[in-house]
C-alpha cells in the first residue's frame, strides 16, 4: 500500500468517526417513529469503520502487492458506509 493512500484511508476513518458522533447528537431530535430504525443503523457505523481499520492494518503489513488486488473491495465497502451515514443524515434532516 502506498503511503499517501493509507493516510487517505486513516483520514476517512476519522471523518467516520466524526459523523457518527453528530449523526448521534442530530438524531436526539428526530421524531420518535424514525429513531429505533436510524439509532441501530447508526450503532452499526463504528463497527464497520473498525472493520475497515483492520482491514487497512493488515494492508499496511501486507504491502502493496496485496493492496491492488483488494482495492477494489476496500474502495466498495468504504462507498457502502458513506452512502449508509449519507442516508442517515438525509432522514435526519427531514
Amino acid at each position: 500500500m502506498r503511503r499517501r493512500e493509507g493516510e487517505e484511508m486513516e483520514a476517512r476513518l476519522a471523518l467516520m468517526k466524526s459523523r457518527v458522533a453528530e449523526l448521534r447528537q442530530r438524531l436526539k431530535e428526530a421524531e420518535e417513529e424514525v429513531k429505533p430504525e436510524l439509532e441501530r443503523r447508526i450503532d452499526l457505523a463504528p463497527g464497520q469503520a473498525e472493520m475497515e481499520r483492520q482491514k487497512l492494518q493488515n494492508l499496511k503489513d501486507l504491502g502493496f502487492e496485496k493492496w491492488e488486488t483488494i482495492k477494489g473491495q476496500a474502495e466498495k465497502a468504504w462507498e457502502e458506509l458513506e452512502k449508509s451515514l449519507g442516508e442517515i443524515a438525509s432522514r435526519l434532516k427531514q
